[in-house]
């Protein structure tokens, strides 16, 4: 494996317009149906690596949409985990904010990773006509503005 691009994370910037995401009560950990907002949305870029013996990629990149307390609490509401409704309305908003960047499946990411202010996501890109995409995504974001390691999930300290 060739490592082809080191990890890094930074904030998606949100239009004006308040992003709701509907949950539809049929998740695992919640029945609850109700309007969500997300407030905050932090896409993470980990390792990037060709695999030559397949000439293959693999890019995995997790994604942290971020909820207020008024919108939804976990210790009364549950999890959003697993709720289908909640998860094609957050791609399809995503992908209307950049079609590029979130252009590949977005799915939940295990429980264990779930937060009590964001639901945890990841889209996992395996081919270079994918990876090409998201970099066009990337370069559609004006000003963009990385996060300092040390504030980020990639921090080793």
């Amino acid at each position: 494996m060739t490592l082809i691009r080191e990890e890094s994370a930074f904030v998606l910037p949100l239009p004006k317009s308040p992003i709701i995401c509907n949950t539809d009560g049929k998740g695992l950990w919640s029945d609850q149906v109700r309007a969500v907002r997300t407030n905050k949305v932090v896409v993470s870029i980990h390792q990037g690596m060709i695999n030559y013996w397949h000439y293959a990629p693999d890019l995995y990149i997790s994604i942290d949409a971020y909820f207020p307390n008024s919108s939804w609490e976990i210790l009364a509401d549950g999890l959003i985990y697993t709720d289908r409704r909640w998860l094609k309305d957050f791609t399809r908003q995503m992908k209307a904010i950049n079609p590029r960047l979130f252009g590949s499946c977005i799915d939940y990411t295990e429980q264990g990773m779930q937060g009590e202010n964001h639901v945890s996501l990841h889209m996992y890109l395996t081919s270079f006509k994918a990876i090409k995409r998201f970099d066009q995504g990337l370069y559609m974001i004006k000003d963009l503005k990385w996060l300092d390691h040390k504030k980020t999930i990639f921090a080793t300290s």
